[in-house]
């Protein structure tokens, strides 16, 4: 007996995915403000030494999606350029310390 195979597309959420790293694989799904860095209280944990406790923020708004650097020691990069604050657009590289994320809209 053969069987389809379905795809059905579940959301339109943009999502942060850990591209190397520690944590490689994990994906964070933005609904609304996140805190990434090392602390166990973020909402992205990223236990690299070179990511500070609270190392950036990262924000869904009506206008899009936000990077926020939260005066980290080793800075907040966005393909390759230092970033105090950045709208992210789909395929955008982040880099935290030795940890680099995408950015993309949707699934």
């Amino acid at each position: 007996m053969d069987q389809d195979t379905r795809v059905y597309q579940v959301g339109t959420l943009p999502v942060l995915r850990v591209l190397r790293g520690p944590g490689e694989g994990a994906v964070l799904v933005l609904r609304g403000c996140h805190t990434l860095g090392r602390s166990q209280t973020c909402d992205l944990v990223l236990a690299d030494p070179g990511v500070s406790r609270e190392h950036a923020r990262v924000e869904r708004g009506p206008d899009g999606v936000e990077v926020v650097d939260l005066g980290s020691t080793n800075g907040t990069f966005v393909n390759g350029r230092k970033v105090t604050q950045c709208r992210l657009r789909h395929g955008d590289r982040l880099q935290l310390g030795g940890v680099v994320l995408e950015y993309r809209e949707g699934p």
